[in-house]
């Protein structure tokens, strides 16, 4: 789902070391995949299949990253994860469901927390 250099950035981020105790670099994880006869991504292929991350779903929504997130958090919006702190894979077609629609225009992109209050400015 991701370049060498991002899966290298996500393993990083997640805490995960090589064998050896090393960090995640490019060539590590284009080593391991060769190894492991791991096919790499292909420029495009995401697009292919109809799917977008969070950053390009926000765009097409025209609503920031976190109105994605927790849309699917409130499980308005589906999405997929490889694993914790991988980034959301989307279908592009799950966009455009009325529930996804409704929320963004009924602004429901907030904490359902009814503890939480608005904060008036003068």
């Amino acid at each position: 789902m991701l370049s060498d250099g991002n899966i290298a950035s996500v393993l990083n981020r997640l805490g995960v070391r090589t064998a050896k105790g090393n960090t995640w670099t490019q060539q590590r994880v284009r080593t391991f995949r060769n190894d492991h006869g791991v096919a790499a991504y292909r420029e495009g292929e995401r697009a292919e299949r109809g799917e977008v991350i969070l950053h390009e779903a926000a765009s097409r929504l025209q609503v920031s990253k976190m109105t994605v997130v927790r849309l699917i958090k409130d499980g308005v919006l589906p999405a997929k994860q490889a694993c914790l702190g991988a980034p959301y894979v989307i279908r592009e077609m799950d966009l455009d469901l009325p529930a996804v629609q409704s929320a963004i225009k009924s602004g429901r992109a907030v904490s359902p927390d009814p503890r939480q209050g608005l904060l008036e400015y003068q």
